[in-house]
């Protein structure tokens, strides 16, 4: 069976701490993509929760990430015996440093998101507005969808943009463009 994927994975052995709302937690880094990985940790995470993942970098200092779970699976080890967890990780707004110390594979450029073509909305001259990039996620599928806003705060991009996508999508991640 062919297996189709956005961007390329590799295969790695690399040691990480995974920080989220609980205490931190170790875990082993098994490959690595430039949108994610799969980490195999005791950490009992759920999908959609927020991670902040510190991996050992075989080329330099440690390399720390923002992911959120895409998907969790309880698996054992063939050779402890002991159970865990292996977690689809996405990344987002991976530094170069994912990409030069880790090993990802940078994304090809027909992979990435083609900014949509929208007019600029009218700037009130009382109103300070900034550009803001907000990433959403389909909720039943791997489909993202990016979008630029302009607004005068972060909750208020993230409201336009899901207005906006309609039902179904929520935010990942928003960040001053």
């Amino acid at each position: 069976m062919d297996e189709k994927r956005r961007s390329p994975r590799v295969r790695c052995r690399l040691r990480c701490t995974l920080r989220g709302s609980g205490a931190p937690a170790e875990g082993v880094v098994r490959d690595v993509s430039a949108g994610g990985l799969a980490v195999q940790t005791a950490l009992d995470a759920g999908e959609g929760d927020g991670l902040c993942v510190r991996v050992e970098s075989p080329k330099g200092a440690p390399v720390e990430v923002n992911a959120f779970v895409w998907h969790a699976h309880r698996v054992r080890s063939r050779r402890t015996g002991e159970s865990g967890f292996l977690l689809g990780l996405v990344v987002s707004n991976p530094p170069e440093a994912w990409f030069d110390r880790i090993g990802a594979p940078r994304p090809a450029p027909e992979a990435r998101p083609a900014e949509p073509e929208r007019p600029a909305p009218p700037r009130c001259c009382d109103e300070a507005q900034e550009s803001f990039v907000v990433r959403l996620k389909q909720a039943t599928s791997p489909r993202t969808r990016t979008y630029r806003v302009s607004a005068s705060s972060l909750d208020e991009a993230r409201t336009a943009a899901e207005a906006e996508a309609h039902e179904g999508w929520h935010v990942i991640e928003v960040h001053a463009a």
